[in-house]
């Protein structure tokens, strides 16, 4: 059974923050979007737990657009919520196709081409791939009429990575995501 993640933002989002974690919502499999009002983190676990959600994810604002994802994990037995890490984002582009996925639930994400892990930060990749619920093992590479195909590459610029999210079967783009140390 695939992960459930609860996808909210920081207490004072901007319009382009709300729009991002719209976007992340419809791509990223079983995930549930969240106003966040004025829920604590302790009042969002609890959420989490109603609906059967495994992960939290927040975007925070940095300087009015998304600069930081952060992942926190629930702990059934104890209520409570642990932060597992931190994706800085350094600049990110949402093509409006990413709007065609309203009738579709994506069902997998599928990495088609990854990075060595010697070119990038061992930690950086790993906290994408938990944060996104991709395994890199041969059940996840299947093939299926909703699943969105990963390529994540090391950015030319900066120290980080690239991600960039679309359709497998039309290579319709619906997001890029860079991603910093």
């Amino acid at each position: 059974m695939q992960k459930r993640t609860l996808i909210t933002t920081s207490h004072r989002p901007t319009r382009n923050t709300r729009r991002f974690i719209k976007a992340l919502s419809k791509l990223i499999p079983n995930a549930i979007r969240v106003n966040r009002g004025k829920l604590t983190l302790k009042l969002l676990a609890l959420h989490a737990i109603d609906t059967n959600c495994d992960n939290v994810l927040i975007v925070r604002n940095r300087r009015g657009n998304p600069g930081f994802i952060d992942l926190y994990a629930i702990s059934y037995p104890l209520l409570e919520i642990t932060k597992v890490c931190t994706l800085k984002i350094c600049g990110y582009s949402i093509d409006e196709k990413y709007k065609q996925l309203r009738n579709i639930k994506v069902s997998i994400l599928r990495p088609i081409s990854i990075l060595n892990e010697f070119e990038v930060s061992s930690k950086l990749l790993e906290c994408f791939l938990k944060t996104f619920n991709i395994s890199l093992d041969d059940a996840s590479l299947k093939t299926s009429d909703q699943s969105i195909c990963v390529h994540i590459k090391k950015s030319r610029n900066r120290d980080g990575i690239e991600v960039v999210f679309s359709d497998c079967n039309t290579n319709t783009r619906y997001m890029l995501i860079r991603l910093c140390e």
